[in-house]
């Protein structure tokens, strides 16, 4: 099953105890952070995937084997920013990283990411008629780089 970053921390803001939301949270975070460094030691800079993780507006998604959200149950990994573009009147999702665990890879994890991702934008963007919509790889786009690293 998919699961969102932004849906789980909105459901702990919702739900979680309000003397413990903000450690949970935080824990959550750090506890991504931890998995994706594991997933991606040998492959990804550190730097790199820090600074992803840093920003609140990427999203990370998680493919997980059970119906209910455990990290440490998700062998594949996505994080993706959503940005408007104004000039174009578009909507770009760009994928950021990707990575699966080791004993996991080349078993179809990331394409049900994609696929996924895919049916989430289909979704949010069926309200905007005249906005056209796209996905794109991170590293292809030089514009996208410059705007990231401004923010």
């Amino acid at each position: 099953m998919i699961f969102y970053s932004d849906e789980i921390i909105n459901h702990m803001i919702d739900t979680a105890d309000v003397n413990t939301m903000i450690d949970d949270i935080k824990q959550f975070i750090d506890n991504t952070r931890f998995v994706l460094t594991r997933y991606s030691i040998n492959s990804i800079s550190h730097k790199y995937t820090s600074s992803v993780t840093s920003s609140g507006d990427n999203i990370v998604v998680y493919y997980c084997f059970d119906n209910e959200f455990s990290i440490f149950n998700c062998p594949s990994l996505m994080i993706y920013n959503r940005y408007y573009d104004k000039e174009n009147q578009e909507i770009i999702y760009y994928i950021l990283l990707t990575c699966t665990k080791n004993g996991f890879r080349n078993m179809g994890f990331a394409s049900k990411l994609f696929d996924g991702l895919k049916e989430r934008i289909s979704k949010e963007n069926k309200k905007y008629k005249n906005v056209r919509s796209k996905m794109v790889l991170h590293r292809l786009k030089r514009k996208m780089r410059q705007t990231f690293y401004k923010k």
